[in-house]
């Protein structure tokens, strides 16, 4: 059976597997390592299964997670579509999942409840989440639905693509490119400013706090090339404000928000309220000092390093569940691992009464009595779907 594998050799399988398994026990920089390697080669796919993950193992009182996980996938798109560095929306995104007391509550509690239902008579089918749902044929081969363009062309439809140029000379490698070392091409603005100048300015002055100088540069900017100011902003909501907690990923939020109603204003042309939201938006990166990236190799120094190993990382053994091929082969087929080590959560959120859930399902599963979580043969016309998939992922 052909078996999809990553850049750098590794099981698309086992990559998958360890990176859900590191959000869950907070192990960030394992779960930021696994999503960069696949990242190379299925973007698409990193970004759904992140939302995936948070919907599955990260449920806590702060719901900023999701929509700000969605954020960070929108953004990555955008920024790397045309040059900027956007490895930094994918550090935050994993940054926003761990750390913090979460739990498995909303997985444990559908699946408690729907396998009640099923007790009682009820037939739960996979064709129940698929009716009424129109997906192109190409979508459903290649597994990315064409629209997902969608959700970032207003970032960067109108911009001038020959704005924007590489700094390294020569070819960078694909790795080095999620990077995203970028260069504006010598333009002057309407007051005979250099893009470049300015755009170095508002850098230096933001790691200042200096919301003066701050504000004035991106206004400049903004004069002359509107997507670009903001494309800047969203940036530096990344690589500033940082994603470890509640008030950031709000803050981040907040300049995407200012963003939508800058544009808002300015295409009705009501004069110059829309500057207001880009004011804002000043205010609030200005408003704490820088974060402490808490991933490490999201420096390009370190990224240097890495090279030097191929980029080659040990994944540990709980990794390895029924999931994944290597895991079959360890003697791992039931749900006795998958339970103790596969789906442990830390830290954990002290669930309560609500832990029955988690109780119920973990022990209908290791007597094999859980009808929802079964996992029906593919058949020989759906295996070959799956395998182009893989294929197409590996492309």
């Amino acid at each position: 059976m052909y078996r999809p594998k990553t850049r750098n050799d590794y099981e698309f399988d086992e990559l998958t597997s360890c990176m859900q398994k590191s959000i869950r026990r907070s192990e960030v920089q394992l779960a930021f390592n696994c999503a960069r390697e696949l990242l190379a080669n299925t973007p698409y796919y990193v970004w759904r299964r992140l939302i995936t993950i948070a919907l599955e193992d990260v449920y806590s009182d702060d719901y900023t997670v999701l929509p700000y996980l969605k954020h960070c996938g929108e953004a990555y798109f955008a920024l790397s579509s045309v040059g900027f560095r956007s490895i930094d929306c994918l550090t935050a995104g994993i940054n926003s999942m761990c750390g913090f007391p979460k739990s498995r509550l909303s997985c444990d509690f559908q699946e408690a409840l729907i396998d009640e239902l099923e007790t009682e008579g009820y037939r739960f089918s996979l064709d129940d989440l698929k009716a009424d749902i129109n997906l192109p044929i190409d979508g459903a081969s290649t597994g990315i639905h064409i629209g997902n363009a969608g959700t970032f062309t207003d970032w960067i439809a109108p911009i001038d693509y020959r704005l924007y140029t590489t700094k390294a000379s020569g070819k960078a490698s694909e790795q080095q490119s999620m990077f995203g070392s970028t260069l504006f091409n010598d333009i002057q603005t309407a007051h005979n400013k250099s893009l470049n100048q300015l755009y170095s300015i508002f850098i230096d002055a933001l790691g200042k706090q200096d919301k003066d100088t701050c504000f004035k540069s991106i206004f400049e900017i903004s004069l002359a090339q509107p997507y670009t100011a903001w494309l800047i902003l969203l940036q530096s909501a990344f690589t500033h404000v940082g994603a470890n907690n509640p008030a950031a990923r709000s803050r981040s939020l907040f300049v995407k928000q200012c963003r939508e109603a800058y544009f808002s204003i300015r295409t009705r042309k009501e004069g110059t309220e829309c500057v207001l939201a880009l004011s804002s938006a000043v205010l609030s990166l200005c408003s704490e000092p820088a974060a402490i990236p808490s991933v490490v190799l999201q420096t390009e120094d370190f990224l240097e390093q890495l090279q030097e190993t191929n980029f080659r990382f040990n994944i540990p053994d709980w990794a390895y569940d029924r999931h994944t091929r290597k895991g079959r082969n360890l003697g791992r087929k039931d749900w006795k691992h998958f339970i103790e080590e596969g789906i442990k959560v830390v830290p954990e959120t002290q669930l309560g009464e609500d832990t029955k859930y988690k109780e119920t399902v973990n022990q209908k599963s290791l007597d094999g009595s859980i009808k929802f979580a079964e996992v029906g043969q593919l058949s020989l016309y759906e295996l070959g779907k799956e395998i182009e998939m893989l294929k197409r992922w590996n492309n």
